[in-house]
């Protein structure tokens, strides 16, 4: 397809040029010379371009309507499949979007990324979250080069693609997921966990292993004594009292499932497992209580692995001839082109492909819907490259936040639409690293970028007297040239973290400072390190409190240590002593003072 021009009279699609490409690794290679970053690739990225490369190499690469983006020339989005053409040697088909402005660069990968728990809902599967908990386990302790170094978190993560070919080419999965639903296991152990734990036992004993399960689960009567029946009912009472102890599930999953593979490797004896003994010590941040290896589970052949790009070759279509892909491009099959939406076509388009429509699609964030309203109904949504993609079926395969937002917002937003792809790329798109407000504040030069993300996001529910949701990227770059004295408290206030998140102190160390520098200073210097307070103290009474309960004031109640924290510094202004600070009081917060 030859280049066209936008001519829609708008700001962001003035010099806006878009084409349907088949990029050769020489093009490749010459765009991601132009790309700028100041940052070190992480090993999720580099297995990212490695999987791009494997799937090209075999000549599996399908167009999925995801552009590449140029702003002057320079490729900002999509050095990914660049690099892993160069690597496979092998051209792949692609959108090219050119010309996009500067200013629009800082709302690139603000969409919501698809996760793999998306794609398994979308697909039908009963159990998806799960699913995903049960694949990244399995799939990082069998392919663990030391199964007893095991620790679940470290690594990367499976990509959409995978975890979706996983579930698809290999039965056990959904197998062991429906039978810890049937024994009722996931009321004492997380549904994921209990499904991995499954899975792996069954490699070693597949009757064992059921048999294990219903008696650990709740809904089954125990059968007669025995060393599995003793190791069973000992687990799950370790397990139901950490499920009661913890409401909010911050005891790591690694714990809990190195527990599971010890009562495992206990169900023949020798002796009487004790409540007493089934501990681990092995994530413990007191070193003198060791550093236990991983029990790995007793049975489970060393030789077993799994094999993530042979289980993904299969799944898409085995080792058979390639597909030809390419050809697709120039035989009209896709078809790329410019639109205003309007409200009402953004409701036609959801009423008859998207989540309204029956269709299928992933669960729709409202928070980001408000947020993306915002952005038009300010006129700061600007078009950055990113496309709107409908399967050759109509279905809405990556845009309905967008169109969502246009909905709710009525106003229009102008946009390229991608049409006629394959139904089965939906789990190709939104795979990598959300770049969120904490990367843009990097790229801008900020200090602390990270921590003055969050504090931006703080200080913006505050100011807007909101306990929920955040500013979009646009927005918070806004807000943090409207307030740049948020970098500053965000290092200050870095040092007292362990008592008061960072993202609950800086916003209101700055606000604070509005009233006076020398006391905002003091008030938190105190919190972090306790000096000079006494008995009666209205910030000692806080620092107490916080540290008492530290649970009940963690993220998933900083509204509440906000209103805390503005009423202890009130009561500190005002010289008022003993008195009974009061959490709650919401929506909204105390005026300062």
């Amino acid at each position: 397809m030859s280049n066209e021009r936008f001519a829609l009279g708008h700001k962001s699609f003035d010099d806006v040029r878009y084409r349907l490409e088949v990029v050769s690794p020489e093009m490749a290679q010459a765009f991601a010379d132009t790309f700028e970053s100041g940052e070190k690739p992480t090993r999720a990225y580099e297995q990212k371009v490695a999987a791009y490369a494997l799937a090209m190499g075999r000549k599996q690469w399908v167009l999925n309507g995801e552009p590449l983006i140029f702003s002057g020339g320079r490729l900002v989005s999509g050095l990914a499949r660049c690099l892993a053409c160069v690597k496979a040697g092998e051209p792949f088909p692609t959108v090219i979007v050119d010309g996009i402005p500067l200013d629009a660069l800082p709302t690139l990968d603000t969409h919501v990324k698809r996760t793999a728990r998306d794609v398994l809902g979308i697909n039908g599967e009963a159990y998806p979250v799960a699913l995903v908990t049960a694949c990244q386990v399995v799939t990082r302790y069998l392919n663990a080069t030391d199964r007893t170094r095991f620790v679940m978190g470290r690594g990367s993560a499976l990509t959409s693609q995978e975890v979706e070919s996983l579930v698809e080419e290999d039965a056990r999965f959904k197998a062991s997921a429906d039978l810890v639903v049937k024994y009722g296991v996931h009321k004492v152990l997380s549904h994921g966990a209990a499904t991995a734990a499954h899975y792996l036992m069954a490699l070693a004993d597949e009757e064992g292993a059921e048999l294990f399960m219903m008696m650990l689960g709740e809904d089954v009567p125990l059968p007669a004594d025995g060393p599995a029946r003793d190791a069973a009912r000992v687990l799950r009472a370790r397990l139901v009292g950490i499920r009661d102890d913890d409401r909010k599930g911050s005891t790591p999953l690694t714990f809990r499932l190195a527990l599971v593979a010890k009562a495992w490797n206990r169900r023949n004896g020798p002796g009487v497992l004790t409540l007493q003994a089934l501990n681990f010590h092995g994530m413990c941040e007191n070193k003198s209580l060791g550093n236990e290896a991983f029990p790995a589970f007793d049975g489970v052949p060393d030789a077993a692995r799994v094999d993530i790009a042979k289980l993904v070759a299969s799944h898409q279509g085995g080792e058979g001839p390639p597909v030809d892909h390419l050809m697709s491009v120039f035989e009209g099959g896709v078809t790329v082109s410019p639109m205003l939406v309007t409200p009402a076509i953004a409701d036609e388009m959801l009423r008859q492909n998207g989540p309204l429509g029956g269709n299928g699609n992933r669960k729709v964030r409202k928070p980001h819907v408000e947020a993306l309203s915002r952005d038009m109904r300010a006129d700061r949504f600007m078009y950055n490259g990113q496309t709107v993609k409908l399967s050759v079926s109509g279905r809405i395969l990556d845009g309905q936040h967008r169109l969502l937002a246009c909905s709710h917002g009525k106003v229009p937003f102008y946009t390229l639409v991608v049409r006629g792809l394959p139904d089965s790329v939906f789990s190709t798109y939104d795979t990598g690293r959300r770049q969120g407000l904490g990367l843009k504040l990097k790229k801008e030069g900020v200090a602390y970028a990270f921590q003055t993300s969050a504090a931006i996001n703080s200080l913006w529910r505050i100011v807007n007297n909101v306990e929920h949701g955040e500013p979009t990227n646009v927005e918070g770059l806004e807000f943090a040239r409207a307030h740049p004295g948020i970098a500053e408290s965000a290092k200050f206030v870095s040092a007292g973290k362990a008592v008061l998140q960072g993202a609950v102190a800086a916003p209101l160390h700055y606000l604070f400072r509005q009233k006076s520098v020398p006391q905002a200073d003091g008030f938190f210097t105190q919190i972090a390190v306790g000096a000079d307070l006494s008995v009666g103290d209205p910030v000692h009474t806080f620092r107490e409190r916080v540290l008492a309960e530290r649970r009940k004031f963690s993220d998933a109640n900083a509204a509440d240590t906000v209103r805390l924290c503005i009423r202890a510094w009130n009561a500190r202004r005002e010289r008022k002593t003993n008195v009974r600070l009061v959490a709650g009081g919401g929506p909204g917060y105390p005026r300062i003072v």
